[in-house]
């Protein structure tokens, strides 16, 4: 993934596993689908409340 805003639905979608950095450091792996379901994983990803 790259570091450019965009929707995560967008990314994760082209992938089958995501990654999900938090100042350099891996805060989310798993599974697209389950990421893109996940809260937390969304707020790390989008850096928003």
């Amino acid at each position: 993934m790259c570091d450019t805003p965009a929707p995560p639905a967008g990314r994760f979608r082209a992938a089958d596993t995501g990654y999900v950095l938090d100042m350099g450091t891996l805060a989310h792996s798993g599974p697209a689908a389950q990421l893109l379901k996940d809260p937390r994983a969304v707020q790390a990803y989008l850096g928003m409340n």
